[in-house]
């Protein structure tokens, strides 16, 4: 059992159990403990119902391989912080060196309650303020939510751009928020 967890304190500081040096023996281990009629089976199913969705949605999904190794992650169904970043990464990481493929759930089915974001404003003291990306409207599951305002999604980045005019970096809000298209999502 593991013992109790705590996040590291420092700058750039990262927890990880098992430690990344364990990843590859125990996806192998795992592989392993399957009986080969039980992988391709429900590997298949399971790939098979991922194509479907995606395809529904009119999106796209790489093709792969029932035999490999499935590499599951996920989160809430809402904006991620880099923390979550960095564990996509080494989910892709890892399915390259096993040659497997990952796969992103949606853990809860949270409900969103207001459309906002908490921004970091640096001074003294540091603050946080909430700045919404649409309109309040009635909750709902973040799937079946549907845009309420399209002109306020897609002004979003300029009202944070003040916020984050002193940050010792630029957001990568800036650059990929205007990527979505509001006008869809309405």
């Amino acid at each position: 059992m593991i013992g109790r967890l705590r996040a590291p304190q420092a700058d750039g500081g990262v927890l990880c159990e098992p430690p990344r040096a364990a990843w590859t023996d125990l996806v192998r281990h795992s592989v392993a403990m399957q009986t080969e009629t039980t992988k391709r089976e429900h590997r298949r199913e399971f790939l098979n119902a991922a194509r479907a969705y995606h395809r529904h949605l009119g999106e796209p999904i790489s093709e792969a391989d029932p035999d490999a190794p499935l590499l599951m992650g996920g989160h809430q169904p809402e904006l991620f912080h880099p923390g979550v970043w960095a564990k996509n990464f080494a989910l892709a990481g890892l399915a390259r060196q096993v040659r497997g493929t990952v796969v992103n759930l949606i853990v809860d089915q949270d409900l969103l309650k207001t459309p906002t974001l908490k921004i970091p404003v640096f001074g003294t003291p540091v603050r946080s303020e909430t700045i919404a990306y649409d309109a309040v409207a009635p909750v709902q599951p973040y799937e079946l939510r549907r845009l309420a305002d399209a002109h306020q999604f897609a002004h979003f980045p300029a009202r944070v751009k003040h916020l984050s005019a002193d940050w010792p970096f630029t957001p990568l809000l800036h650059s990929c928020w205007p990527a979505s298209d509001a006008t869809e999502a309405v």
